[in-house]
């Protein structure tokens, strides 16, 4: 096929010069100069004798297909300049945990006061309140219990980002097979997320929450009692409700959050491509806080009774009720002695808590990633 269309183009040049040749004979004759001349003045004869030219039909069918496989050689489409899918700057996962262990142990230390009023309020009757701990309660063991953080943010941030990079690649890899959404990638990259970091979350709330209702004095101090009396069981004190509690609410935010991340971004490079630009691969800080803050929303309201169980397991000793038996035997106390309501104690601090929280969490882990990235693109170069 490529043969015929060589000679196609071969002939149809071969006719056009040939017409041509006999065209310009007359005029070539006549000398340079009267070529010029007739040439600037339209020399009207020439003209009438160029209309009455006739071409066979074998010569214009030769010219028409030549001319179009010519024309259809020489164009190419036109292409955005920035058509590459490598991604520019990709972050290691040695950057990825520092982004996400960041973001999330200093969200926690600048809302921590707000999580001790949340704790307070979700005590059973008998507990110690704020104006018998003091105000400094507050903040007790703040900077330590925030350190606990940085692992829980980093294992989070690394498995959500690991396990869906994986089924992004693992989606466009089968062919003629029903993909998944993004809806679906995102639900199972938060799913392993948020049962990887249960490991570091749950010790890190027993001590936090039993520092902040005033049964331990000290960070130290805690954990040699808690040890001492209770072994390492004691760490993972209220394990199963924390697990229903986290991870709902880790399964929640980070789909919302991703979900509504990728819309945003699809949506502003439909533009910046079509137009040559660069791709977008972030969103700016402020749209990050306006989506944590919609995604942690959300979540807040759905795992609210699951929270109001989860600090009663851990706080009993702050009580001189007797102690639960199990979650059900809480449940059920909490139906039978203080109602419905009481599962939805210390939703108005734990939403400013949770909210704000998660907010900052994904608007500093976006930054320090940027951050990141510029730097390396400059080694790149």
């Amino acid at each position: 096929m490529r043969g015929f269309s060589i000679i196609f183009t071969f002939l149809a040049t071969l006719t056009l010069a040939s017409c041509a040749a006999s065209e310009l004979a007359p005029i070539v004759k006549r000398g340079r100069r009267k070529f010029r001349r007739d040439f600037l003045q339209g020399n009207q004869q020439s003209s009438i004798e160029q209309e009455k030219r006739t071409y066979s039909p074998v010569e214009l069918l030769v010219a028409a297909g030549g001319l179009k496989f010519v024309l259809s050689a020489t164009s190419r489409p036109s292409r955005p300049r920035h058509t590459s899918s490598i991604d520019v700057g990709a972050l290691s996962p040695l950057q990825i945990l520092a982004a996400g262990g960041l973001s999330r142990m200093v969200a926690q230390m600048i809302l921590y006061p707000v999580d001790t009023l949340r704790t307070l309020a979700q005590t059973r009757a008998g507990a110690k309140t704020l104006a018998d701990l003091g105000t400094g309660t507050l903040i007790r063991g703040c900077f330590v219990t925030s350190l606990f953080a940085l692992p829980t943010g980093a294992t989070q941030f690394l498995t959500n980002q690991q396990v869906k990079t994986y089924l992004e690649k693992k989606n466009k890899s089968q062919i003629g097979v029903a993909q998944s959404s993004t809806i679906a990638i995102n639900l199972k990259a938060s799913i392993a997320a948020a049962f990887a970091s249960l490991a570091v979350s749950v010790p890190q709330e027993v001590i936090k929450q039993r520092l902040q209702t005033g049964i331990f004095e000290s960070f130290r101090k805690g954990v040699l009692s808690l040890w001492r009396e209770e072994g390492i069981r004691g760490f993972y004190t209220g394990a199963i409700p924390t697990a229903a509690r986290n991870v709902p609410f880790v399964v929640v935010t980070f789909t919302m959050f991703g979900s509504l991340e990728k819309f945003l971004l699809d949506k502003k490079n439909q533009n910046s491509v079509e137009s040559g630009l660069p791709p977008i691969r972030s969103l700016s800080s402020w749209e990050s806080l306006t989506i944590g803050v919609s995604a942690a929303s959300v979540a807040c309201l759905l795992t609210q009774p699951v929270d109001v169980i989860k600090t009663r397991m851990m706080t009993q000793a702050a009580s001189n009720l007797p102690p639960y038996n199990s979650v059900l035997d809480c449940v059920s106390s909490i139906l039978r002695n203080e109602g419905v309501s009481k599962f939805y104690a210390g939703l108005k601090p734990r939403y400013f808590y949770m909210a704000p929280l998660w907010a900052l969490q994904f608007g500093l882990n976006n930054k320090i990633r940027e951050h990141f990235r510029s730097q390396n693109i400059k080694k790149e170069l």
